[in-house]
């Protein structure tokens, strides 16, 4: 009697298809769909531990929908574990694209995937940082007719209620005065209704992405970079994401400016990259480090040394007029030099740098008392500036054959580890100029993606906002812990993903020298399985 084989259990058939993405990958339509879902989903779970301030006028604040999510005892715990699965899931979609990002429409998919992917969180609360609420605050203080260089938020009325961090409270902005002017209409138009001024705050970072979705392909034609894979690393990049859409950071505006004034000056329309240019540092006042690389292109590789002091000049002295003509019409004129002079009062566990000041300034205080702890600490901060600044004229003097992309790449990279505080979006500051630059494969491609998934999650949960009645370490811990857990199963130790991280990846061994190829390429997907 010949015996047939059983089919297969209905049991059987459930399983197989929910582990075959994990195992031969996920076409592009279907990653796309998995990026927009965990968006969405992502987006749902910020309604409940999201920031959002309760303040008068506020119409979220009291709307009773948003109450089992925020208030009852299982909202939070509930909202924390999809905010962190569904990072995992988005996470899990890019890695899935990166084999089609250097190929034929690799560069029109990366566009779609990161517009697709930012849209859901336009209507989210904010996440992983409440910056966009110190934005709000020093656009008040202008109102009001203060300084922000010199007035803390932490002097205004209602200013805790009004989302604000407790951290910055007593700090002076780090930000231009074309953003403070912003941040001041902003404010007027919005009538201080948190709901209205997060929107508009985020539709202007929104506008900074699609910025460098449209500008970094066209510098990289210039530099031989693949544009698809560019956009792939930088722009579709999940902490790109949560922290210029999510977290409406301004950095994507001072990045995309900054950008396209390298553009411009390669393009020969010089006055353009200077007005843009200044615009970028009227945002955010550190990327004037990269001024003098600026002048160098707007120079031209083969200039004299006549001509490079002579276009130093002219853009220091263009980016100045346009900084003052910005400081006459805030009433600010020049404060941000001694406010970025001044920064540095705090530490994250991120800034080695920062703790080593901490420690040297309490080492000092045992011996000489607390102020000369303090003089010692601000000493050292100070220090790390000089350096910054040092090297971006070093690199300039000594190295002007170089490239100017990829050594303001470089400096930007040393004023971040040199800076007291190191947040998760300064990874965007120096990312686009060196991978602009040079394709970043092997060793160092490994690096990003792995840091761009751990900080995604850490960030996310290290920033809940938690009701106080609530175990708020609880809840973090446990969403922390089943995020990584998830990560490393649905994507470190995915076979759709193994070889990502392969020796053979990076060129056989450890090493940070260019490699010839993406380690996308060993992304599984279904067309790159063949059937047995």
């Amino acid at each position: 009697m010949s015996a047939t084989a059983a089919p297969p259990s209905a049991l059987r058939q459930i399983a197989h298809a929910v582990a075959a993405p994990f195992v031969r990958g996920l076409s592009v339509r279907a990653a796309m769909l998995l990026g927009v879902i965990a968006s969405i989903v992502g987006m749902v779970a910020s309604w409940g531990v999201g920031f959002m301030p309760s303040v008068q006028g506020s119409w979220l604040a009291t709307l009773g929908a948003l109450r089992p999510l925020r208030v009852d005892d299982g909202g939070p715990l509930a909202c924390a574990l999809l905010m962190v699965l569904s990072a995992a899931a988005l996470y899990f979609a890019w890695l899935q694209l990166a084999p089609h990002a250097p190929r034929e429409g690799g560069l029109r998919l990366m566009r779609r995937a990161t517009l697709w992917w930012s849209l859901p969180w336009l209507a989210a609360f904010p996440v992983m940082s409440r910056d966009v609420y110190s934005y709000a605050a020093q656009g008040r203080l202008l109102m009001l007719g203060q300084d922000p260089y010199h007035d803390a938020v932490g002097q205004m009325p209602g200013w805790l209620a009004q989302g604000s961090d407790v951290l910055w409270a007593q700090s002076s902005s780090p930000y231009g005065p074309l953003f403070l002017l912003v941040a001041e209409a902003v404010q007027a138009v919005s009538a201080w209704r948190p709901e209205f001024y997060v929107t508009l705050f985020r539709l202007l970072s929104f506008g900074g992405v699609v910025l460098c979705l449209w500008i970094l392909p066209r510098l990289a034609k210039h530099t031989g970079v693949d544009g698809g894979w560019l956009l792939w690393l930088v722009c579709a990049n999940p902490l790109f994401l949560y922290s210029m859409v999510a977290s409406a950071h301004n950095d994507s505006i001072m990045v995309a400016l900054l950008v396209w004034a390298f553009l411009a000056a390669m393009q020969g329309r010089r006055w353009q990259a200077l007005l843009l240019a200044a615009a970028s540092i009227a945002v955010k006042p550190i990327v004037i480090l990269a001024l003098p690389f600026l002048g160098l292109v707007l120079a031209g590789r083969a200039a004299s040394w006549k001509q490079r002091f002579m276009w130093w000049a002219l853009t220091g002295a263009a980016v100045g007029a346009v900084l003052a003509v910005l400081g006459a019409v805030s009433g600010l004129w020049f404060g941000w030099i001694g406010a970025m002079a001044g920064q540095g009062s705090a530490a994250f566990p991120f800034a080695p740098y920062g703790l080593i000041g901490l420690g040297l300034g309490w080492l000092v205080s045992l011996v000489g008392g607390a102020a000369a702890g303090v003089t010692v600490q601000s000493a050292f901060y100070a220090l790390g500036k000089v350096v910054a600044v040092g090297a971006a004229f070093w690199l300039a003097l000594r190295r002007p054959g170089g490239s100017p992309l990829f050594h303001t790449g470089i400096v930007l990279l040393l004023a971040v580890l040199l800076n007291p505080v190191i947040q998760p979006w300064y990874l965007f500051w120096f990312l686009p100029f060196l991978a602009v630059t040079r394709a970043l494969y092997g060793a160092t491609e490994q690096i990003i993606i792995l840091v761009s998934g751990v900080l995604s999650i850490w960030c996310l949960v290290d920033q809940l906002s938690l009701p106080e009645w609530v175990p708020g370490l609880l809840i973090k811990g446990i969403a922390v812990a089943v995020g990584y857990v998830v990560l490393t199963l649905l994507v470190y130790a995915s076979p759709a993903h193994r070889g990502v991280f392969s020796a053979a990846a990076r060129g056989g061994r450890w090493t940070l020298r260019h490699q010839p190829r993406s380690v996308a390429r060993f992304v599984r997907h279904p067309s790159s399985v063949v059937e047995p």
